[in-house]
């Protein structure tokens, strides 16, 4: 007995394949024409990739018919795409087919769409059209699309994703840099935040404040001028409390060396939609912005086309690009370091350069969430221990049984601000930063807390197969167990030395 199941869909396909073999000058069948339309509704003869568009096929019948179409889009520089075949029981009469298509990214230059249509008992007919992608040369996945500000994305987003909204917005990005209108910046509760300006200053003398989420801040006035030391002559940079460190904030020198007027040049990374043309309020401001903090828009791009076509136009941000645009400092194959400590904004930098540079930061990291406050603030910033993996590894030495794997394989070891020294028990001088080292590896056979730096202090030392040859005992053990540490007992170099191999 034979399928029906499998022989209808099989004729359907024989006779479609013999009918493209025939004239397509026909009485039945006329294919009248196929149009592109510009579902954003612009009248547009060229296209950029995101663009979403509409293949139109128009053809008239003259009997009653079932017609099959399906079609072809060549692309210059981007993968040919299939437009799915359409099946329709139609009566006589002009009838049309669509189908919609989202121009690829990496298209460029000519394309073309030619749609083939069958009516059965056999007769066919084509048609193409032509159309020109242009370059795009905008800044991201979205080609020329707008960026409309991070409250016209929670307008949508509080409903649809109230966890990230909320996250966000008691995050460090989004107080990145705050504009001030005559009175203190606002932080959360939890966040010490910046109590005043520097001494002799008022905030109405201020437009900004950088920062002062959790670290450090420093100020930009009217004139778009960053407030140095070494041209106001008071101390102008302020470092928020340390808890680890059990300093209290205070305002320390900033660019002693910086006797002249100083352009506030820092937006790239604390700002969204950056551009170094122009001039944002100062005239001292270096570049121009469409919003002062790090908001949705730096990192998933300008949203405005996304806005108008949610369901086709998806932002989806390259997190290692993101996060690797500011979280870096000036030589990616040098880890900057000054006075015993590494300097900040080198995350990205310490974890490539390290046993974990197969990481990406979102291995780890939900980016709308601070890590720093992660007790207090809104969301769950890290997304997978590091048990997730390493289930075989215990702490086998008594008494660190309540330590957290980050305790001695994220040390404080960078400074952001503020730092303090040391004298550990055999006379060695050593620092302690208010920041968490990404590098992860722990050195735990060097001789010496010296080995951890080259020769000049001036960065972090390399092994022969390019990696950072770790993190030493004084920033995993003393930094700790050193007189008024944390821990209840102070040791020696030499003597966490000798622990360190029954850690695990």
């Amino acid at each position: 007995m034979i399928r029906k199941d499998i022989l209808i869909p099989t004729l359907i396909v024989l006779i479609f394949s013999a009918a493209l073999k025939t004239d397509a000058s026909n009485s039945i069948l006329t294919i009248n024409e196929v149009s592109i339309t510009d579902l954003f509704g612009r009248s547009k003869k060229t296209y950029k990739d995101g663009d979403k568009i509409r293949y139109n096929l128009s053809f008239s019948v003259s009997l009653p018919s079932v017609v099959l179409a399906s079609g072809k889009v060549v692309y210059n520089g981007a993968e040919n795409e299939t437009l799915k075949p359409q099946f329709k029981t139609l009566r006589p009469g002009d009838h049309s087919l669509f189908w919609d298509s989202i121009v690829p990214q990496g298209a460029n230059g000519n394309a073309s769409v030619e749609i083939r249509s069958l009516n059965i008992p056999g007769l066919s007919g084509k048609t193409s059209a032509s159309f020109i992608v242009e370059v795009n040369e905008g800044n991201g996945t979205e080609g020329d699309a707008d960026f409309i500000g991070s409250k016209a994305c929670i307008v949508c987003h509080k409903d649809l994703n109230s966890d990230i909204v909320e996250a966000f917005q008691e995050s460090g990005h989004n107080f990145a840099l705050s504009f001030l209108t005559g009175d203190s910046p606002s932080y959360p509760d939890f966040s010490p935040g910046v109590p005043e300006p520097p001494a002799a200053f008022r905030w109405e003398d201020m437009d900004y404040v950088v920062g002062g989420y959790a670290w450090n801040s420093m100020f930009v006035n009217h004139e778009g001028r960053i407030l140095t030391t070494g041209f106001d002559g008071t101390d102008t940079q302020y470092n928020l409390p340390s808890s680890f460190l059990e300093t209290s904030g205070r305002f320390i020198p900033y660019g002693i060396d910086l006797t002249t007027p100083t352009p506030f040049d820092c937006a790239s990374c604390h700002t969204t939609g950056y551009s170094d043309n122009g001039t944002q309020d100062g005239s001292l401001i270096v570049g121009a912005w469409k919003e002062a903090m790090v908001a949705c828009e730096a990192c998933h791009g300008p949203g405005s086309r996304h806005q108008r076509d949610p369901s086709n136009v998806k932002l989806k941000p390259n997190a290692e690009k993101s996060c690797s645009r500011c979280h870096v400092r000036d030589d990616n194959e040098v880890l900057e370091a000054e006075g015993g400590l590494i300097l900040h904004r080198q995350q990205y930098e310490e974890l490539t350069s390290g046993s974990k540079s197969f990481f990406k930061c979102n291995t780890c990291h939900n980016p709308h969430a601070s890590a720093h406050f992660s007790r207090s603030a809104a969301g769950e910033a890290i997304v997978q221990d590091c048990i997730s993996c390493h289930k075989d590894k215990t702490i086998a030495f008594g008494g660190m049984q309540d330590l957290s794997c980050y305790d001695c394989h994220m040390p404080f070891a960078v400074t952001s601000g503020a730092h303090i020294s040391f004298t550990d028990l055999d006379g060695n001088n050593l620092e302690a930063g208010n920041m968490r080292s990404h590098i992860f590896t722990i050195n735990s056979g060097a001789d010496s807390p010296s080995e951890m730096f080259s020769s000049d202090g001036k960065s972090v030392a390399r092994g022969s197969d390019g990696k950072v040859t770790g993190l030493t005992l004084n920033f995993v053990c003393l930094n700790c167990h050193r007189e008024g540490g944390s821990a209840q007992r102070a040791y020696t170099f030499e003597q966490v030395k000798a622990f360190a191999s029954l850690i695990h």
